[in-house]
């Protein structure tokens, strides 16, 4: 017997209070929620089969868990429970929470059969056909929730689906059939959605980490928020560049890990914004742009950055050249990534900007070229690196610091950075 879900019309999710000025772009959840085709494959597939059907008692009687309580353990890093997401892969692809796992009650395809059995043949062949289309999975993908909530520490599980529907709760009682105790999100992705943007509409007050391009920024962040705190996980920076997977330049890029989408990068700023809320009153920012590689910057982390104090990492151009070097050839060429292919994905990136490199651009491309055709020797590389630095990213950095002054309340290499800003971040702990 499969399972299906009566057909619900759809409403698009808003954001938490105070966000409607602050996120002016829509994401690319919203856009598919707007369009004609949402109702469609967003709505019209939340159905169940009559087998599954469920009185108000059920409903009632169902344990539930709320939005902040599930913060709660996400901000731990590790959740005790096993954090299901039942959704359709199409709406994680759009927009998914950190550290839930995408185990769909009704993949995608049929879901987009249901919903045109709905709306041309009518409730009664929809749920036939949800019946036709499921049965033969049902019991695997139960099998896949309890596995994986018995890899849990507490052993249980949270399920999760749009709105804290049906979906979640049939996923809830199946597993309680195989021996998992479940709790069921209350309001679903979307009440924890909103729990996040409200956490991220009013972050603490910023320190901004700044320094031209190959400096170390975010290797600084990553070694500081390693720093120990009052509790089990300690967050003491905003990583940026890691919550949307793109080192924030035209060279930045990593094709074998694309970034996520608009919302689901935001809400994995929130979570930081939360960990970071509960370790310190003042929080480290890397000194970003609006945009990182396809994505946008929230406006109120953009803000933040650019009317913060900051404190300004200082290294030679010999220095950052060798970063760079490890960053765009080393580390790639030690994870299995032929040399050819790094050669074709910086000549792409280089095209991307030779606009703004005028006469320089022939001669930075005949440096990398060169480099390339000689292998992987780390002196060739850092000419083309070098002027890279110099006739761009040097130039666009010094821009911007003029266009928005700030006040420099720190200036050193990496080493006098790391020890004056581990000294700060330490006495801004949180402690309560």
């Amino acid at each position: 017997m499969g399972w299906g879900l009566p057909p619900k019309s759809f409403r698009p999710a808003k954001h938490a209070p105070g966000l409607q000025r602050q996120f002016r772009q829509k994401t690319d959840v919203d856009r598919l929620h707007q369009s004609s085709d949402g109702p469609r494959l967003l709505g019209h597939a939340k159905f169940m089969t009559q087998s599954f059907a469920l009185g108000r008692a059920t409903l009632t009687e169902q344990q539930a868990i709320i939005a902040e309580h599930v913060l709660d353990q996400l901000v731990q890093g590790v959740a005790a429970s096993a954090l299901i997401d039942v959704r359709a892969p199409i709406e994680w692809q759009r927009a998914s929470i950190p550290q839930f796992i995408n185990l769909p009650i009704l993949e995608d395809r049929e879901r987009h059969l249901v919903g045109i059995a709905f709306k041309e043949q009518g409730q009664s062949a929809a749920i036939n056909l949800a019946q036709e289309l499921t049965a033969p999975h049902q019991q695997r993908r139960i099998a896949a929730w309890r596995d994986l909530a018995r890899t849990s520490s507490s052993g249980d599980a949270i399920v999760m689906c749009w709105r804290g529907g049906l979906r979640s709760l049939v996923a809830c009682q199946r597993l309680a059939e195989v021996g998992v105790k479940t709790r069921q999100l209350r309001g679903g992705y979307k009440a924890l959605r909103q729990v996040l943007l409200e956490h991220l509409s009013d972050p603490p007050p910023c320190l901004v980490l700044t320094g031209l391009t190959g400096a170390g920024k975010t290797a600084l962040i990553h070694e500081l928020n390693r720093l120990p705190g009052a509790g089990m996980r300690t967050r003491w920076a905003l990583d940026l560049e890691e919550a949307a997977a793109h080192r924030g330049s035209a060279f930045g890029g990593d094709e074998a890990h694309p970034q996520p989408a608009q919302a689901s990068f935001e809400n994995m700023l929130a979570l930081q914004v939360a960990e970071a809320r509960r370790t310190t009153t003042t929080m480290l920012v890397e000194d970003e742009s609006r945009m990182i590689g396809r994505l946008t910057l929230p406006s109120v982390v953009l803000k933040g950055i650019a009317t913060s104090p900051v404190v300004i990492l200082d290294e030679g151009l010999d220095v950052r050249s060798h970063n760079l070097f490890d960053e765009y050839l080393r580390a790639p060429l030690a994870a299995g990534i032929a040399l050819k292919d790094l050669h074709a994905k910086a000549q792409k990136a280089l095209a991307s900007i030779r606009s703004r490199l005028d006469r320089e651009a022939p001669v930075i491309q005949g440096l990398m070229d060169k480099a390339f055709a000689n292998g992987s020797e780390a002196e060739a590389h850092q000419l083309w690196i070098e002027a890279l630095l110099v006739h761009y990213y040097d130039k666009r950095y010094r821009h911007g610091i003029a266009r928005y002054p700030r006040e420099v309340v720190f200036q050193g290499d990496r080493a006098a950075c790391r020890a004056w800003l581990a000294d700060y971040l330490q006495h801004q702990a949180f402690h309560g």
